[in-house]
């Protein structure tokens, strides 16, 4: 993913497997309250089986409070009908969570 913003953020919650609210830090004492949809992976919609397993895996992964960096082409006024940006984690020990999700056989490459 070619990067236009790399900033901080706290998690605050797992919604799916591929949907992570977050707090970013922009800097200066400004955060933004978004909502990430990872790129490049497809997931089972959370009301199937796979889905559910898929979430549980994530969750096992990142916990609200935890460090992570997102990764985005853009944060600000680009989001889809669910008010998410479109983005990258890439974890405190810099694993990139879209391709753990995938590495688990629980998502598939977008």
């Amino acid at each position: 993913m070619s990067a236009g913003w790399t900033v901080p953020a706290t998690v605050e919650r797992v919604i799916d497997a591929n949907t992570i609210a977050c707090v970013l830090d922009l800097g200066w004492n400004l955060f933004l309250r978004q909502r990430v949809q990872l790129t490049g992976i497809k997931v089972a919609r959370i009301h199937t089986d796979e889905g559910k397993a898929a979430k549980e895996f994530v969750v096992g992964i990142v916990s609200p409070g935890d460090w992570v960096t997102v990764v985005s082409k853009k944060i600000l006024g680009n989001v889809d009908g669910w008010g998410r940006i479109e983005g990258a984690i890439r974890l405190s020990d810099d694993r990139d969570l879209s391709s753990l999700v995938i590495g688990e056989g629980l998502a598939e490459q977008a």
